[in-house]
């Protein structure tokens, strides 16, 4: 079995289905085995709802006593299922699913998986579906279009994933370094959990691995921009000491070390590709209108670049009271300005 082979050479996936499929992206088996899950439900085995909170999904056997005909409550047909096991009863509710009296007979025994809700009192099951578990389960949730269900997805990779062996593409010894469990038992188990720790490890390798692929790729595209890119060079102006001095405040370290480091990329013909991070109120603007203000000094326009209006309004301010006094034409523009102003 290989990876690249078409989604229709899994059981059950017939011409219908694989258009469906295809609509969700998936196409070939690699794009099932990355299609992840959003999200994750908690399945309890258990025997009675009695102590169970509302919301809770569980896996509950019992016989069938009785099975009402569909009647109609506004406007929605519900059929009920009265269930008794060792433990005692309990009633199971179908919301507009006539078809569902068709799949249960009095007197057999089901295994059912579903939500608990609390109806006048008591804890009941809402449209649940007739399966069965045998312990406490983690049953992944996937993002689905119309005629494609989570248990088709389930099923589809459970056909699968047990025939094959995914080759890791991190050395063995970041692996162990990190403390990261292997490729192929991550992304088997991120699909089938065995259990809430089997399922954090496979998310901390595979995050690892999301990260790492990111890393790489920006000192890939770094290196690239060097050796095949010119950017322009921007001598440091002889005011921007007067400029600093004429602050009404003191920059601080953290803020002067920056600004070097800043002037010192500009000086270089190599573009810059810089992340200042900072909280809120640590003076990364003003770092910012001194980076520019070298620019400008040097002979080039410059953009100072923020979300909302309201903030390039704040910013307009603050720029012009530091730059108006050299000479400095400072304009705002935003999506509101007509074309002519």
């Amino acid at each position: 079995m290989f990876l690249d082979q078409g989604i229709d050479t899994l059981n059950k996936v017939g011409p219908k289905t694989k258009e469906k499929l295809n609509n969700i992206g998936v196409f070939s088996l690699i794009d099932l085995l990355l299609y992840l899950p959003r999200s994750y439900e908690n399945i309890i085995k258990t025997d009675s709802l009695k102590d169970l909170n509302s919301g809770d999904t569980v896996s509950i056997s019992g016989e069938i006593v009785s099975i009402s005909k569909p009647i109609r409550i506004n406007g929605k047909i519900i059929i009920n299922l009265n269930i008794e096991n060792p433990s005692g009863s309990f009633n199971v509710k179908f919301f507009n699913m006539p078809y569902v009296i068709n799949s249960y007979k009095t007197g057999e025994i089901c295994s059912f998986i579903g939500k608990v809700a609390s109806f006048k009192g008591n804890n009941i099951l809402i449209n649940p579906s007739k399966n069965k578990i045998e312990h406490n389960n983690i049953k992944p949730i996937y993002s689905l279009t119309k005629g494609i269900s989570n248990d088709l997805i389930i099923n589809l990779l459970k056909q699968f994933l047990s025939k094959i062996v995914i080759k890791d593409n991190l050395p063995a010894s970041l692996v162990k370094k990190n403390g990261l469990v292997s490729l192929d038992w991550a992304i088997k188990e991120i699909h089938i959990p065995s259990s809430s720790e089997s399922l954090n490890s496979a998310k901390k390798r595979l995050k690892y691995q999301e990260l790492l692929t990111y890393s790489l790729k920006i000192l890939m595209s770094r290196k690239y921009i060097k050796e095949n890119r010119e950017g322009i060079t921007f001598a440091p102006s002889k005011e921007l000491s007067d400029l600093k001095n004429s602050l009404p405040y003191k920059l601080t370290e953290a803020q002067s070390r920056v600004i070097r480091e800043i002037l010192i990329d500009e000086k270089s013909s190599f573009p810059m590709n810089r992340l200042i991070q900072g909280d809120v109120g640590s003076g990364k603007t003003v770092v910012a209108l001194i980076a520019l203000f070298n620019v400008i000094k040097n002979g080039y326009q410059g953009a100072l670049m923020v979300p909302t209006e309201i903030l390039a309004f704040q910013h307009l301010i603050e720029a012009k009271n530091l730059l108006s006094p050299y000479n400095i034409n400072v304009q705002l523009l935003t999506g509101s300005i007509t074309t002519k102003k």
